[in-house]
């Protein structure tokens, strides 16, 4: 099963479905995906295949999800707000490497995303404001354009053929205590 907002690509930078296909038969139950941020100038207008089209990411800890598991094994996913952290329980068996990307793609062209970032803003609810979740909609043009900037320049191109999930230095992972042994 896989469980993504509109705006999440789950990725792998060879073959997905026969990714997914071997983690089953390894007995795998929960891929959780290493996220990254999406940034491009313009929004794509042509060939709509995202992970195609823009492939230039910040990796984005905060933002790593488990997308993906076997609802047959996995009891409870218990994922908090957002799902940007889940206790779930049941038949635990993450993959011994991390080779999905969870692409979110909500910095696609600055006007668009400000004018969405305006309409997000005037219709989050009370809870929401109080959480502080989604604070970044209450940003001025300002303060957007200096993320914008930021994300810019930290930007990898995802699609390079020895980038590999893996090797980016990341703190230890909430699934490592569950990983197949390599």
């Amino acid at each position: 099963m896989i469980v993504t907002d509109i705006d999440e690509h789950i990725y792998h930078s060879h073959d997905l479905a026969h990714y997914l296909r071997a983690c089953k038969a390894r007995g795998v139950t929960i891929i959780p995906s290493l996220a990254y941020e999406m940034v491009a100038e313009e929004f794509p207008h042509r060939d709509l295949l995202l992970c195609r089209t823009v492939t230039t990411g910040v990796r984005w800890g905060e933002m790593n999800k488990m997308n993906t598991f076997s609802p047959d094994d996995v009891v409870a996913t218990n994922f908090a707000p957002g799902r940007h952290s889940a206790e779930p329980t049941g038949n635990l068996v993450a993959p011994a490497r991390d080779e999905l990307l969870l692409l979110h793609y909500r910095h696609l062209g600055f006007e668009r995303t400000f004018a969405r970032h305006v309409l997000a803003r005037s219709r989050q609810h009370p809870r929401d404001l109080a959480n502080q979740w989604g604070f970044q909609y209450s940003w001025t043009r300002e303060e957007l354009c200096a993320h914008w900037n930021n994300l810019l320049g930290q930007a990898s191109d995802i699609s390079i053929a020895n980038m590999a999930p893996p090797n980016t230095k990341t703190p230890e992972r909430w699934w490592d205590r569950h990983r197949l042994p390599e």
